[in-house]
């Protein structure tokens, strides 16, 4: 014997099977609820969207800016260059902006990319005020 009521829009039944124990009495057991095809569909959607947007967020590039300091940067500090192994460059430490004084960065390993060549890290003048250049690979000699 099933048990079916009818519920709001959003659902279309409950079903209760009966479960009889070894004296013979019904007692609900499960109770099984089934939504709405539409509903079902709607929740796939809102799922969709939300992977999709997160996936697009997931690979944009992200935004760049320039930062301009009006204080020059100090002299660059001395730094013992290790050996280096195949396969690796050296970049060397450099000045970056804290948004209120220079931090010293240490020099670190980097893993050598194609035949290119690492152009450090370095503060450019532009028009009286200064712009850190980050590091990167250039395949040009």
């Amino acid at each position: 014997m099933t048990l079916t009521w009818n519920l709001p829009a959003s659902y279309t039944s409950i079903r209760v099977a009966p479960i009889r124990d070894r004296h013979g009495s019904c007692e609900a057991g499960i109770v099984e609820i089934r939504k709405d095809a539409l509903m079902s569909r709607r929740n796939t959607l809102i799922a969709l969207c939300f992977v999709a947007g997160s996936v697009a967020t997931a690979f944009a590039t992200p935004a760049a800016a320039d930062v301009y300091v009006r204080i020059a940067p100090p002299a660059p500090r001395y730094e013992a260059v290790p050996v280096v192994p195949p396969g690796w460059a050296w970049a060397p430490g450099y000045w970056n902006w804290s948004g209120r004084h220079y931090v010293w960065v240490h020099g670190r390993k980097v893993r050598a990319h194609g035949h290119g060549h690492w152009v450090p890290d370095r503060w450019v003048e532009d028009q009286g005020r200064w712009r850190r250049e980050h590091g990167h690979w250039d395949d040009r000699r």
